[in-house]
């Protein structure tokens, strides 16, 4: 990039994040560059952003509108396996995409290279909108009624965060001690494989869910509430179709969030990815060296402990989950606590309500959760 201008080559990351080093996307960042002298480089960008997502908007529309509906299966779920898939695919950037796959290439190893940042979020945002809808919930919620006792699991984790995304719910959620309503409001949502977010992220400033890979065997996903002075609360959630105390053992445990392993405890290290602040965490222990609790305190040892919710989420009831043998740092949201539009979805004794008796979605107005 020596004959760039120093900005580019000062932020040649950003660069190919956003041209995919494909000539005539240089060409046209420098000419937007040119054509505004006095803008910086953040400005270069955000401008260049808008100048060139319309016009790959429309291309991508026009590729995915050209597909027959057998092959426009295939390429939802080639977006799903993308954004959804349980392990994390090789992503890069590469060019043809438009003609070969509508901002996306496909490689002969089987991965999926983006065209650039633009394309991968106009693909983002395409798959969003065309995945989270009823008849996907229907859909789920049929596979996890059906599924033999092995297979419950997988679909139970993917229908929660369906209806959630849809409906944007209010639910009620409790430890051993207490009550309290949260608001899951924001449907936007990334994925975080330990290293990155994609869409890529630096920090976290805005509310999301975070949907984690499969080196997380604590953790399913994570929903941070983002108030408007930049304060946040973070719910940190484990999905399962079994008693707590039957899927909290081994790699699973709870408690070793807050245990350093590999030199690292790995509470800490989420924080730091999220907020790119340094923490301390610190398990508390009771007279019989039993984890009962965390603490988690920043660099001038302010607690942060009462923003942080560790949930436990299951359709079983509070009775059937062993909810009161948890510790008491564990939060649930158990059968008896789904709304009654959520429980006709998990319930395997009754039928799915019909598409006219579901409620509208949550309106989009955040309100602060508690805690926050």
């Amino acid at each position: 990039m020596h004959d760039y201008p120093q900005s580019f080559r000062d932020n040649d990351s950003t660069v190919l994040d956003y041209t995919g080093r494909v000539p005539r996307m240089i060409a046209r960042l420098i000419e937007t560059s040119r054509s505004f002298p006095n803008l910086s480089f953040e400005e270069l960008v955000s401008k260049f952003t808008k100048e060139v997502y319309n016009d790959m908007k429309k291309r991508h529309k026009e590729y995915v509108d050209s597909l027959k509906e057998e092959d426009k299966e295939t390429f939802y779920n080639m977006l799903y396996e993308l954004f959804l898939g349980r392990e994390t695919p090789a992503i890069t950037l590469f060019d043809s995409a438009y003609r070969d796959r509508g901002l996306l290439l496909a490689m002969n190893d089987a991965s999926l290279r983006f065209y650039n940042s633009i394309a991968r979020d106009i693909l983002f945002e395409t798959f969003s909108n065309h995945y989270f809808t009823i008849d996907r919930i229907v859909k789920v919620s049929k596979m996890f009624k059906d599924a033999q006792r092995g297979r419950r699991g997988e679909h139970f984790e993917e229908l929660f965060f369906d209806v959630c995304q849809y409906y944007r719910p209010d639910i009620e959620v409790y430890s051993r001690r207490s009550y309290r309503t949260i608001h899951l409001k924001s449907n936007m949502w990334l994925r975080f494989d330990g290293k990155e977010f994609m869409p890529p992220r630096s920090i976290i400033e805005f509310s999301c869910w975070i949907k984690f890979g499969t080196n997380y065997p604590r953790l399913d996903y994570a929903y941070v509430d983002m108030t408007d002075d930049g304060n946040w609360m973070l719910y940190l959630i484990q999905v399962s179709v079994s008693s707590f105390p039957a899927h909290n053992i081994d790699s699973a445990q709870l408690e070793r969030l807050f245990m350093k392993t590999g030199g690292s405890v790995q509470l800490a290290s989420l924080l730091n990815s999220f907020f790119a602040e340094v923490f301390e965490v610190s398990p508390v222990y009771d007279a019989r060296k039993k984890i009962v609790n965390f603490e988690v305190t920043d660099s001038q040892g302010i607690s942060f402990r009462d923003r942080i919710s560790i949930l436990y989420v299951t359709p079983l009831t509070r009775e059937d989950a062993k909810a009161d043998s948890a510790p008491d740092f564990v939060e649930f949201l158990t059968f008896d606590n789904f709304p009654g539009y959520m429980k006709s979805y998990i319930d395997v004794g009754r039928n799915v309500r019909s598409r006219r008796s579901s409620p509208s979605r949550s309106p989009v107005k955040r309100i602060k959760s508690e805690g926050s």
